[in-house]
């Protein structure tokens, strides 16, 4: 893959991971303003298609849906982009999606997604917390940072600086 691309799948990956953290941060609001869940729809579904899963993203679940077009482009020996993600990164990601999917039914898997938020804590070095909302958006931020250091240090690879 030339560097180009790999550039861009970087910056993919850190647009997809700032638009959770906005989803997150927005939580209740961006139910309401329709225009910028439609917009974020879209910049998925062009960054993702055809890995992006339509239904999760037309049903209000775009957040798994994103989460799970980043595992299936990313993470893996046959994914679509081969970018020298960390293990903290791919646990982290897995871990998110386990709590995205069993939060659909928050009270039947409550104990096992306490856990699953526990080990992210800990992954990170996070406080413990059990603020769902908060402990995750600290995880994608720290995510996040993690992608732009990696785009960075490519950056000044390909300067040779």
């Amino acid at each position: 893959m030339d560097s180009r691309a790999d550039t861009n799948s970087i910056l993919v990956l850190e647009e997809t991971l700032f638009i959770l953290e906005e989803c997150l941060q927005g939580d209740n609001s961006l139910v309401l303003d329709a225009p910028i869940v439609s917009h974020h729809i879209q910049t998925l579904k062009n960054c993702y298609s055809p890995e992006f899963d339509f239904d999760y993203s037309e049903t209000g679940s775009y957040f798994f849906a994103a989460l799970s077009a980043i595992d299936r482009c990313y993470i893996g020996a046959d994914t679509l982009y081969q970018l020298p993600l960390s293990d903290k990164f791919t646990e982290s990601l897995h871990h998110l999606l386990h709590i995205s999917r069993l939060s659909i039914n928050y009270r039947s898997y409550n104990q096992t997604i306490i856990d699953h938020l526990l080990t992210l804590a800990n992954l990170w070095s996070l406080q413990q917390s059990l603020d769902m909302r908060l402990l995750i958006l600290q995880t994608l931020s720290l995510m996040r940072s993690e992608i732009k250091a990696l785009n960075s240090a490519q950056s000044k690879g390909r300067h040779g600086q």
